[in-house]
């Protein structure tokens, strides 16, 4: 086992050249180092302390760099740089395109404050008109022979409330002394949407005029 110490010596030389800095004397978990974290990987780092080609920090001494020429190939060595470049090259890319991503997304995180900071300076909009106020014009202006029907005045200015809304605010109008509801007085059946009649008592409302008009 002790061979594999020179050959350990010499990889580990060859990562403190080509990584300068970069990587801690011996493994840890979750990093790599200059040696494994075994029992042969100690002995060669503390070999190469010994001999003087490393530092504790594992930075490589001069020493260190004459005995890794000596002993690999110039090729090698070459292309022991070579990788390191690359993968470096491989880091720099996968962070650079994650610096794109936060940009576009700190770009987009931008433009929606914008739009949130812009909507506290809009005008708030008036609430809609009431539907009563809607309906005293809409029966003042009829001028059918009768009192205005029901189902007309919700034709005109409350088809898009419901039922329920539009006999509300006919209830308003009549509590308010401001318009007054005739019965139908024909047989029932022979009633034109009968569930716009306002039921008033005993009485089926169906007419509507302003209180006070003869």
């Amino acid at each position: 086992m002790a061979e594999k110490i020179p050959q350990l010596v010499l990889a580990g030389l060859a990562r403190a050249a080509t990584q300068p800095g970069l990587q801690p004397l011996l493994a840890q978990r979750g990093s790599a180092g200059l040696f494994p974290a075994t029992q042969l990987g100690k002995q060669a780092a503390q070999k190469s302390r010994d001999e003087g080609y490393l530092d504790a920090s594992g930075t490589l001494q001069p020493e260190g760099l004459a005995h890794l020429i000596r002993e690999r190939p110039p090729r090698q060595v070459i292309e022991d740089f070579v990788r390191a470049i690359e993968a470096r090259e491989a880091q720099l890319h996968e962070l650079a395109t994650q610096v794109c991503t936060l940009l576009a997304s700190h770009e987009a995180m931008r433009e929606h404050l914008s739009s949130v900071l812009a909507a506290f300076d809009l005008p708030v909009a008036p609430p809609p008109p009431l539907l009563e106020s809607l309906m005293l014009p809409a029966i003042a202006q009829w001028s059918g022979p009768d009192d205005m029907p029901l189902p007309e005045l919700y034709r005109q200015v409350a088809s898009a409330q419901s039922i329920g809304q539009f006999h509300d605010a006919l209830r308003t109008l009549v509590s308010r002394g401001q318009a007054r509801i005739q019965p139908w007085t024909g047989p029932l059946y022979a009633i034109p949407h009968p569930e716009l009649a306002l039921l008033i008592g005993h009485e089926i409302g169906y007419y509507v005029s302003l209180a006070g008009k003869e």
